[in-house]
């Protein structure tokens, strides 16, 4: 499965359109649905809403499709495993239309998920998936500006248990309790295309008039390529072409490098049999992720790394009654919560020197924010092009959610199920023949 997400399985659904999802957080729901906007689809996990997604586009608690909680809860990469990983899922239903009436706070698809619980076995499974730049050739543009190749890494590692908690017997049943446990870790370092960037050069940094300028320009990554020239009406020009033809204080960086990212992800779900008639379960997930990405390309600063952090925890507990045969009762309540952080630091890549403290901080550095605190610097440099800003911003979605609903079933008579739905069974291995 691509990416070890459900993303995947979602298109395998008649009238899905895929929606990438831009810089500036439009579609943030991924993906739309017989022409429905992609924020008009409603995820749920076993049974509770799992549209409380945090975002920091759109402002500081402004309102947003996150605010709104019309957009799904994700990891900081856009997958949903950390609500559900692939081996701690039941089952998966996708309706796009004629829905039932417990459906219907979103026009879009319903998207309902149901986790995995013990068996009267124990079963368990271990698993790795990997990639490596060892098993890969060089990127043409690596060859071409001869930056070498960038570093590829992919770890996806984990595994699930699951089985009886061994209790003394109750209401005649030698195992009424159960347990399953999962968990996914995963670590990508993915390579980026070799980017030429402009960066201060040689004699802009010696001549800078100033001890602060001059730190300020050794922020940037130290030049490998050819200085800049431009005339007296700021056009590129070749050296000794022109008397007007003079160096502009930049130079050219090319460099290759890798953006890291991570994500773990554990749950635990116990489920308890009281009578035939009455079960009783509660789950808690407990996500983190984490990504970083150079500030390259042009009017970057390659020094320069942004951070973007994004926690998930949810806690489910629910009760199934069946009062008759045709009469059944759901009861569930969740509270769920994610939490974001976007921030961005410096180190010293290319032979850029960090900014001190006492360059970066103001006398005054604290600017109050609804939803937390932001730091912004801004320092310009001697030449075009050479803005750069160091910042670190925090966000938090307010509020949580907490959520219960009681759903009452009554069957008159049996019936076809419609539409059909799209199921992932535990693999063999994993199932409980007895």
């Amino acid at each position: 499965m691509d990416g070890r997400s459900i993303q995947s399985l979602i298109t395998l659904s008649p009238g899905v359109q895929l929606a990438p999802v831009s810089g500036s957080g439009g579609n943030p729901g991924q993906f739309s649905v017989n022409g429905m906007r992609s924020n008009a689809n409603y995820f749920t996990v076993d049974g509770v809403s799992a549209n409380f997604g945090a975002s920091a586009y759109g402002g500081y608690g402004g309102l947003n499709d996150a605010s709104a909680g019309s957009t799904p809860s994700t990891d900081v990469v856009g997958s949903f495993a950390n609500l559900v990983s692939i081996d701690d899922l039941q089952e998966i239903q996708i309706q796009t239309s004629t829905y039932a009436p417990e459906f219907g706070r979103s026009p879009g698809a319903q998207i309902s998920m149901v986790t995995r619980s013990g068996e009267n076995k124990f079963h368990g499974v271990l698993y790795e998936y990997f990639r490596n730049d060892a098993l890969d050739a060089t990127d043409w543009f690596a060859n071409y500006l001869n930056t070498g190749k960038a570093a590829l890494r992919y770890n996806d590692f984990g595994g699930v248990l699951g089985g009886p908690v061994m209790l003394p017997k109750y209401n005649g049943r030698k195992y009424h309790s159960f347990f399953f446990f999962s968990y996914e870790g995963s670590r990508f370092v993915l390579p980026q295309p070799s980017v030429a960037s402009i960066v201060p050069s040689v004699a802009a940094r010696q001549n800078a008039p100033t001890v602060v300028s001059k730190e300020i320009l050794s922020a940037f990554p130290n030049p490998n390529g050819a200085d800049l020239y431009t005339d007296s009406s700021g056009d590129s020009c070749a050296p000794g072409t022109s008397p007007n033809c003079q160096a502009n204080g930049g130079a050219f960086f090319t460099s290759g490098f890798s953006n890291p990212s991570h994500s773990y992800v554990w749950s635990l779900r116990l489920d308890q049999n009281l009578r035939d008639k009455y079960t009783f379960f509660v789950r808690y997930n407990r996500a983190i992720s984490g990504q970083a990405s150079r500030n390259a390309g042009t009017g970057g600063n390659a020094s320069m790394v942004n951070h973007n952090d994004t926690n998930t925890d949810t806690l489910t507990i629910g009760t199934t009654q069946i009062i008759t045969s045709r009469l059944i009762n759901q009861f569930t309540v969740n509270g769920s919560s994610q939490t974001t952080l976007a921030s961005s630091t410096q180190d010293n890549f290319g032979g850029a020197i960090p900014l001190p403290s006492s360059v970066l901080f103001p006398s005054n550095p604290c600017v109050g924010v609804r939803g937390g605190h932001r730091y912004l610097w801004v320092y310009q440099g001697l030449f075009a092009d050479t803005t750069q800003s160091h910042q670190s911003n925090f966000f938090k979605k307010p509020p949580d959610q907490w959520r219960g609903q009681s759903e009452l079933s009554v069957t008159r008579s049996s019936a076809e199920v419609w539409p059909p739905t799209i199921a992932i069974s535990p693999p063999l291995a994993l199932r409980n023949h007895s």
